[in-house]
């Protein structure tokens, strides 16, 4: 969900804007932490009795990255790792992502 408003005085009055007015995006979801969607990379680790380093190694990226999935902290995933995290977990998309509602 997002937010979108428009602010005709500066918000910070010291500073001298070169574009008015300012469009300002808020991204509500991390506001009220309102996902809905969460990657299951945990749980099909564990099922698999791999650990995070493996899975960094095998998608030959870094720790940052898979600690950010894992602890859903990022805000989307490209088709070719989905298809990495899936043929290396040995599941579906459907295992791979946990929807609440």
């Amino acid at each position: 969900m997002y937010f979108i408003c428009q602010i005709d005085e500066p918000i910070i009055p010291q500073i001298e804007y070169t574009v008015k007015p300012i469009i300002l995006i808020i991204d509500l979801r991390d506001m009220y932490n309102e996902c809905i969607m969460y990657l299951n990379i945990e749980n099909l680790l564990k099922k698999k009795g791999k650990s995070k380093y493996w899975l960094v190694q095998e998608l030959g990226s870094n720790y940052t990255v898979i600690n950010n999935m894992i602890d859903n902290q990022t805000t989307g995933i490209r088709f070719d790792t989905m298809e990495k995290l899936c043929k290396l977990l040995e599941c579906t998309p459907n295992d791979l992502f946990i929807i609440e509602e």
